[in-house]
């Protein structure tokens, strides 16, 4: 194995999935979810936020977006 990689266990799952983004955005739709492991950033990777494990398919728009005032 390479020198920095590492092996990562992953479950692919086709299921939908819903919600919302943020307050101003349409809800979305996703047909399948990707688990990881472990976060696939290195260890030593310092960042400010929780890295992400599970990741989101294709997300397809359900509603039409919220018009902005006065468009």
């Amino acid at each position: 194995m390479n020198q920095g990689a590492r092996d990562l266990v992953y479950i692919l799952s086709a299921a939908e999935i819903s919600g919302l983004e943020s307050i101003v955005a349409p809800p979305y739709r996703s047909g399948w979810t990707l688990e990881l492991s472990e976060p696939p950033w290195p260890a030593e990777l310092s960042l400010l936020y929780e890295v992400p494990r599970v990741f989101y398919g294709h997300r397809e728009q359900v509603g039409k977006p919220i018009a902005e005032p006065g468009g």
